[in-house]
């Protein structure tokens, strides 16, 4: 488990599960595989956008100009989570813990490989694409002024 990591938009945008860590686009471009997400934020006027974690493959509508490094090509799959809050992430008093049985049930079938507008006390199954982790993220808070998020992972080794 790894408490607020801070994502900021064009600064410390990359997420590696693997890592449990943010990164810099120099520091995540050293990094290959183990960089699974990509952090945007956009305030779109044609679109609700705003928070959004993406693969670094995805589509360039989702991308929204976000640079990649070469060599980033994972295609992580998503799902978003309404309303579960993890007492151990979010630390507030919702007596919810998101254990072992609960990474094991989750099918990733037919998931995207991007999660646009996402809110605080929100949240992101993940698995990556190497099928190495499956992760519980947190949105602890956003910042549209700072363009950016603070998040806590829990992640679950499948192999």
């Amino acid at each position: 488990m790894k408490l607020d990591l801070v994502v900021r938009d064009a600064t410390n945008y990359f997420i590696s599960i693997a890592d449990m860590a943010v990164y810099n686009a120099a520091d995540a471009a050293t990094k290959g595989n183990a960089i699974d997400l990509v952090y945007v934020y956009r305030a779109l006027t044609t679109a609700t956008y705003n928070h959004s974690f993406v693969s670094p493959s995805a589509e360039a509508q989702y991308l929204q100009g976000a640079v990649v490094p070469a060599g980033l090509t994972n295609s992580t799959k998503l799902q978003k989570a309404w309303n579960l809050r993890d007492v151990q992430l979010s630390r507030a008093a919702y007596n919810v813990y998101i254990d072992d049985i609960d990474f094991d049930k989750i099918n990733f079938t037919g998931a995207p490989n991007f999660a646009i507008n996402m809110k605080a006390e929100a949240g992101l199954w993940v698995e990556t694409a190497d099928g190495k982790y499956r992760a519980y993220i947190y949105v602890n808070k956003v910042d549209n002024a700072g363009k950016s998020a603070t998040i806590s992972i829990k992640r679950y080794p499948l192999q």
